[in-house]
């Protein structure tokens, strides 16, 4: 399992307690690496369980917002 550097640590919260049905679990996630930085957070090369309900992995980008945004 990857474990970020201190410059690269990330906190996952949920955003809102509604969640659609299209939204992926921070559960389902490994982080990997991040592949971009913007205003608004992170770009993260990442690795989703189980993707359309079948086993094994697939590997993804998932937008880590910045606290203050969420704020």
């Amino acid at each position: 399992m990857f474990r970020p550097d201190q410059e690269q640590a990330v906190e996952m919260q949920f955003c809102n307690v509604e969640v659609d049905e299209w939204e992926i679990g921070v559960d389902r996630l490994n982080l990997q690496e991040v592949i971009g930085r913007g205003a608004f957070g992170a770009v993260w090369r990442a690795l989703l369980s189980e993707p359309d309900g079948k086993l094994g992995n697939r590997a993804v980008a998932a937008k880590c917002f910045t606290r203050k945004i969420m704020e």
